[in-house]
């Protein structure tokens, strides 16, 4: 009998040696959902597409938009049928998070914040409601200490004012992953100023901010998912929400982190399960750490492929137009069956029936 355990553990390994972890160790819970859409291919071949943020249009939901990185080029920006409405090149653009309504260098506007990894920079753009494009903000860039793989944007209850959190490794000084907390400045001519600093530890990369809670939660790729608090002053304890490993809810890579925030006290923080190509979701519950409610995976189904080894992800609570009335998840897909990577599209209403969740 150990011997035979022992032959399992090896074919497990040796399967995901070979296929990257794909469904050699899929996880028989996961429910399937087909997407509802996708996005134009990025410009860019190979492991490009990485992290996406959706805008909701508070006059017309159906025009909202939704921003994904091409770490190998760019920053694109779509509309809700996934047509290419903008294309910010000359940047390894890694993550990217928006706030509807953050006060930033003299105006109040909704603002996307991404990482751009050549120069260490960490990049605001204001979001143009009327003309649907981004535009940089003035004096945007911030020097960052890290080179900036993830980026959570955040903004206090108790202050108003929104931080950005910027997750990555020191340029030239080892592995170890830290993040910084930057306040952005209201004031004209002004960026932001260093608050906070601390380590995470391994290769680390997806990142969410709870608003309402005043938490920040980290994926350690093989370690699994932290919870901070997300104030400036807040101490640097840390809470493990959830493991990564054989055997274990997550299979690592534990990569990209979102939070629905819905109706009626209806909250969930939402994980991308590399090692088993799904997704995983946990219930949020005031102080307590978020209870695992289930998983799912995006299977192929109404015109579009299906997905796989997904770094990043975002779901919205919004209604968003005849096409999303319950919200809108999406994702990074690693592998699209007509060209190269790009974002699929999930109403959140289809994912919340197959777990029970409504």
């Amino acid at each position: 009998m150990k011997s035979m355990r022992w032959l399992i553990a090896l074919l497990i390994v040796l399967c995901a040696a070979a296929f990257g972890a794909r469904r050699c160790v899929r996880d028989p819970a996961a429910v399937d959902v087909t997407a509802d859409g996708e996005t134009e291919s990025v410009p860019n071949p190979g492991d490009a597409a990485d992290d996406p943020a959706v805008w909701v249009d508070p006059v017309d939901p159906a025009r909202s938009l939704i921003v994904g990185t091409d770490k190998k080029g760019g920053l694109g920006v779509y509309d809700l049928d996934g047509r290419q409405l903008q294309y910010i090149g000359g940047g390894r653009y890694n993550n990217v998070d928006i706030r509807p309504d953050c006060q930033a260098a003299g105006s109040r506007a909704a603002l996307a914040v991404s990482g751009e990894k050549e120069a260490d920079e960490l990049v605001l753009f204001f979001i143009d409601p009327a003309a649907r494009c981004l535009r940089e903000a003035p004096g945007a860039r911030i020097a960052a200490g890290v080179n900036p793989e993830g980026i959570a944007l955040y903004k206090s209850a108790a202050s108003g004012r929104c931080h950005v959190f910027a997750l990555g490794k020191e340029p030239g000084a080892g592995d170890d992953f830290w993040v910084e907390q930057w306040e952005i400045l209201p004031e004209a001519g002004a960026a932001s100023r260093l608050v906070r600093r601390f380590l995470v530890g391994g290769k680390s990369e997806g990142m969410v901010a709870d608003d309402r809670r005043g938490h920040l939660y980290v994926s350690e790729e093989d370690v699994g998912i932290w919870r901070y608090g997300a104030e400036p002053d807040a101490s640097f304890e840390r809470v493990l929400v959830d493991r990564t490993g054989l055997g274990d809810r997550l299979r690592h890579d534990v990569e990209g982190l979102a939070i629905y925030d819905g109706p009626e006290g209806r909250r969930f923080l939402v994980a991308s399960s590399q090692g088993s190509d799904d997704f995983v979701v946990y219930r949020l519950s005031g102080a307590e750490p978020p209870a695992y409610t289930g998983r799912f995976e995006i299977v192929a189904g109404l015109g579009v492929d299906a997905v796989t080894h997904t770094d990043g992800i975002e779901v919205v609570a919004a209604a968003m137009g005849p096409r999303f009335p319950d919200g809108l998840f999406v994702c990074q897909d690693d592998k699209d069956d007509e060209g190269n990577q790009n974002f699929k599209l999930v109403s959140w209403g289809r994912i919340a029936r197959k777990l029970g969740l409504e």
